[in-house]
């Protein structure tokens, strides 16, 4: 069995190019995405701050409920969950417990000669220490003395030199209560071997006395507690045995105990999230890509065995038995699989790389990602290729290995042209389930579930093809065959008698087609609704003040904008995320929203953010404001109190009061200022907005905040239409993510799509001969390929339009309350444009074909 299929192969390598296609690229991406997950898997970051420690308590950032069946969710907290206090004393009394460190970084950046902020190395942050958290890493002063009074900072040595500070000069520095001057009593560096030193640290730190480490906490207004407690061992305790000691001891809900590599986890937690990312994106999108190299490479394996038809009757009537059949095709499934392997997978590990840059650029995969090659992606792209492709060849040749001698024979001849009852009432019935699905859940702006809803119609579009390439051409035939003469006519006349290869021509453009306008539309209307809603929101708003180089504004800073002779109000906002649970068709899960902390008064007085129900002014206390959209989701309703979960793990109750229509760009969920500072890690303002009282006095208010911006130099003001860009090219940023990671499987499949084209296509080569062999000149035979060229690539854009539209008109309804989707001229029309090319270069080829020999030759 193994040589007939060899020799299969080879004999017609032509009408094996496009499944070959498929199955290449499929292993390429499947490659790909495979080296990525194996490096998210060993993602692992090297321990800076706690170095030295041999054990490290912290809050654990996963916030984890457990649900009826024993079935854990759990989502990551956008900020640092503080461990309770008193923690440490009890650590303490822990036998085989050497030394304890508690530790709480700080927002602290310093201003150079220059005025401007240092940040920490390749963009790292900068952050403030009290002097005993030195011992953790360890730090050891090169120069100088410890700080021991206040208004002493000690940098590290690589700051220090980026900015030509020397020991007692002074310096200013940017905290949380302001500016104020330092005087530098001394410079450290990580203790350890050169390497080790070259790899650390990520942040420019600043250490202060413990006093007023602990009174710049204080004084950010956050929940009181250490982040992490730094732990050695006494001698003859192993880390592990400590770690376990504690965990018996103190362990509790929220707080998690690491040992040997998993301590950078307790200080990397850009780290933890952009590796549970990874593994997410990685593992879907190879799935992915595999089941994409299923479905593609069954079109060409299903005309590779339509242009067989008599060959594989003649087997059957010479005694083949169905599983010989069903052998030599599965054969070379595996030959082109194995193949497909061999050269798709070296190419996978040669892409990986560039592919990872582009990624990155684009904030899809992590930075801190360095790839890890092996085996593994290789094989596992070798065995689902290999799953892929057999199942692709079984449904090939199913029907081909099932049927009689006798009438294989006679389908060899004639080929049916229906569908069968079955497959046309499960198109009807997948179609149906797709409407009703579209209509009964509004997307509202979810991107994918708009796609899945589109994938249902297509899938029903797919089932029932030919019935849709009949009915299509039932519309257009006439019109055919008055504009194109003979050529039309002819034209209209085939497709009409070969409705399944015309089926085989259109069905990939259309699943094309749909995905490439579901993924365009539905991000320009993200994108128009961001920016119109951001032009309405900022209408009051004159001057919007924005961090610049730094994590956040000083709560001083709109203090001092208050006091502007010329400004009405000023409203100082602070962001964060909170975990809430929502309902899905696999039961709860936890779900991450953006939200503010504003102060109600000022906010209304200067943002417009359409509130549809209750009172912003009623934003007090333990009460919170939702989006419209969120609601609808979420099922909330004015007056309830909805449990939620702060950013750092603090689960409350809040009472709904208001509902706002204007949220995109700007957040979900709104609640007290004061409320969210208190559980936030740096109690830091993100942005402040002022309304001046008269335009006149604009003027005036622009130089008071450049004398704020001389003090602090991370402070960008921003005019009304530059913020309204600001959030523009925020969503355009999203847009663009979506773009490059659904484009690649876009691209994919419109390769494979095309070899699939031009496999059908190469079906007509024989009636064109024939037409060439009757006397048609060139000319009449290239007009017949544009017609059908344009049957096909129109046909395509028709249907690809009608699955995506209803899903498009709903998710832009549920966005913006229009069923009008945001259609851009030069996007619309590249679409087109991109369809049509696609299928006519795949037309092109039978015609050069056709072409290329004397009619003579053709007719022998």
């Amino acid at each position: 069995m193994a040589l007939i299929a060899w020799r299969t192969v080879r004999g017609r390598l032509p009408g094996l190019v496009g499944a070959f296609a498929g199955v290449l690229l499929g292993v390429v991406l499947t490659t790909v995405w495979g080296v990525y997950f194996e490096s998210s898997l060993r993602m692992k970051a090297l321990p800076e701050r706690f170095a030295a420690a041999d054990v490290v308590v912290d809050g654990d950032p996963w916030v984890k409920e457990k649900q009826p069946g024993g079935r854990s969710i759990q989502a990551v907290l956008p900020e640092e969950r503080p461990l309770p206090q008193g923690l440490a004393d009890q650590v303490r009394r822990v036998p085989g417990v050497l030394g304890v460190v508690e530790d709480r970084p700080l927002y602290a950046q310093l201003v150079g000669v220059d005025g401007v902020a240092v940040g920490g190395p390749n963009g790292g942050p900068s952050r403030g220490h009290a002097w005993s958290a030195a011992s953790t890493t360890p730090f050891r002063l090169v120069s100088g003395q410890p700080p021991r009074r206040d208004g002493d900072v000690v940098v590290d040595r690589r700051t220090a030199a980026r900015t030509e500070l020397e020991p007692g000069s002074t310096v200013r520095v940017l905290t949380v209560s302001g500016a104020r001057t330092y005087r530098v009593v001394g410079f450290v560096e990580p203790a350890g071997s050169p390497g080790r030193r070259g790899e650390r640290p990520r942040e420019a730190s600043l250490f202060f006395t413990d006093r007023e480490a602990a009174e710049l906490s204080r004084s950010a207004g956050v929940l009181p507690g250490p982040s992490a407690i730094a732990v050695t061992t006494r001698p003859g305790v192993s880390p592990r045995q400590l770690a376990l000691r504690i965990e018996e001891r103190v362990g509790a809900a929220g707080v998690r105990v690491l040992h040997g590599g998993d301590r950078a986890e307790a200080e990397n937690r850009e780290t933890v999230a952009g590796r549970d990312f990874a593994l997410a994106i990685s593992a879907s999108f190879g799935l992915l890509a595999a089941v994409f190299t299923m479905v593609i490479v069954s079109g060409p394996f299903s005309i590779s065995v339509q242009q067989r038809r008599r060959e594989i009757a003649l087997l059957r009537a010479v005694g083949a038995s169905r599983g010989t059949v069903r052998g030599m095709v599965c054969g070379e499934a595996l030959i082109l699989a194995s193949v497909g392997t061999l050269l798709g997978g070296p190419l996978g590990l040669l892409l990986a790389e560039p592919m990872r840059e582009v990624l990155v650029s684009a904030g899809i995969l992590p930075a801190q990602l360095s790839l890890s090659r092996s085996l593994l992606p290789l094989l596992a792209a070798a065995i689902l290729s290999l799953i892929g492709v057999q199942a692709a060849a079984l449904m090939a040749v199913r029907r081909a290995s099932r049927i009689r001698p006798v009438e294989a024979l006679r389908e060899a001849d004639a080929p049916p042209q229906g569908v069968s009852g079955w497959r046309t009432l499960g198109g009807v019935l997948v179609l149906v389930v797709g409407v009703v699905l579209t209509l009964r859940n509004q997307s509202e702006g979810d991107v994918i579930r708009t796609l899945a809803y589109v994938a249902v119609l297509l899938l029903g579009f797919a089932l029932l093809g030919p019935v849709v390439v009949r009915l299509g051409m039932g519309l257009i035939g006439s019109a055919m065959t008055r504009v194109g003469g003979i050529a039309g006519h002819l034209t209209h006349r085939a497709f009409r008698a070969e409705t399944r290869r015309l089926a085989g021509a259109v069905v990939p453009l259309t699943l094309v087609s749909g995905f490439a306008c579901t993924v365009l539309f539905t991000g320009t209307t993200l994108e128009r609704e961001s920016a119109q809603q951001a032009t309405a929101r900022l209408t009051e708003v004159d001057r919007v003040l924005v961090a610049n180089g730094a994590d956040g504004l000083p709560p001083g800073i709109a203090d001092r904008a208050r006091d502007f002779p010329g400004v009405r109000a000023v409203a100082p906002m602070v962001s964060t995320r909170f975990v809430v649970r929502r309902k899905s068709p696999i039961g709860d899960v936890l779900e991450t929203v953006s939200a503010k902390g504003l102060q109600p008064d000022a906010t209304a007085a200067t943002l417009d953010l359409a509130v549809r129900d209750g009172r912003l002014t009623d934003l007090r206390g333990n009460s919170v404001a939702i989006s419209t959209n969120l609601a609808h989701r979420l099922g909330w309703r004015l007056g309830e109190h909805v449990p939620i979960v702060l950013g750092d793990g603090n689960a409350v109750r809040l009472r709904v009061v208001a509902s706002f229509d204007r949220s995109d760009g700007f957040a979900d969920l709104l609640v007290p200022r004061d409320l969210a500072l208190r559980h936030v890690t740096l109690g830091l303002d993100t942005e402040v907005y002022l309304a001046a009282r008269t335009s006149d006095g604009l003027a005036s208010v622009d130089a008071l905040l450049s004398r704020v911006r001389t003090d602090f130099p991370t402070v960008r003001v921003l005019e009304r239409h530059q913020a309204v860009a600001r959030v523009e090219a925020v969503s355009a940023a999203d847009s663009r993510s979506r773009y490059l990671l659904l484009g690649t499987l876009l691209a994919f499949s419109a390769a494979a799509t095309a070899t699939a084209l031009t496999m059908a296509a190469v079906q007509r080569k024989k009636d064109l001969m024939l037409l060439r062999t009757l006397g048609a000149d060139r000319r009449l035979l290239a007009r017949i390929v544009v017609w059908e060229w344009i049957a096909v690539s129109g046909l395509a854009l028709l249907a690809g339009a009608a699955a995506a539209s209803l899903p498009l008109a709903t998710f832009s309804h549920g966005l913006t309350g229009s069923a009008l989707p945001s259609l851009p001229v030069p996007l619309l029309g590249g679409t087109a444009v991109g369809i049509a090319l696609l299928a006519l270069v795949a037309n092109l080829v039978p015609v050069a074909l056709a072409l290329r020999t004397p009619p003579l030759n053709k007719a022998v």
